[in-house]
């Protein structure tokens, strides 16, 4: 069975995408005036945007606009997906290699703790309360 995208699922794909990248814009200016990184207001506008704010003060817009089930869901979580890969690339582009080869153990240290921690404590979590991930134990 194929899925095709109808011209209303166009249009609400469109509409996600300008709410989302003019919330972010918007948001990044406001904090930048505050002194404050752009990607701290990207951020808050994604949360505003997302379940957590839209979703639970307004769940028939949220479900309007980024729908769970169909065709436009699978469009929109691909397009949600290349996002994070731009973003994790341009955030790596930007790290200046000199400055952590400068850093030297200390670097090395944080960067592996700040790993290996939270991967410990994710996998430690998981097999204590594995009903949390929806498996049953055992």
């Amino acid at each position: 069975m194929h899925a095709h995208l109808t011209p209303q699922d166009v249009t609400t794909m469109f509409l996600a995408l300008a709410a989302l990248l003019g919330g972010a814009k918007l948001a990044g200016e406001l904090v930048r005036k505050l002194d404050q990184p752009a990607v701290l207001g990207e951020i808050m506008a994604g949360i505003a945007l997302g379940p957590t704010v839209l979703g639970s003060l307004a769940p028939g817009v949220y479900r309007t606009v980024f729908p769970d089930t169909g065709a436009l869901s699978i469009v929109m979580d691909a397009v949600a997906t290349i996002g994070v890969v731009l973003f994790l690339l341009t955030a790596g582009i930007e790290v200046d290699l000199t400055n952590v080869f400068r850093q030297g153990r200390s670097a090395l240290l944080v960067s592996s703790f700040g790993v290996l921690f939270p991967f410990a404590l994710g996998f430690a979590t998981a097999g204590l309360f594995p009903r949390f991930l929806g498996a049953e134990p055992g």
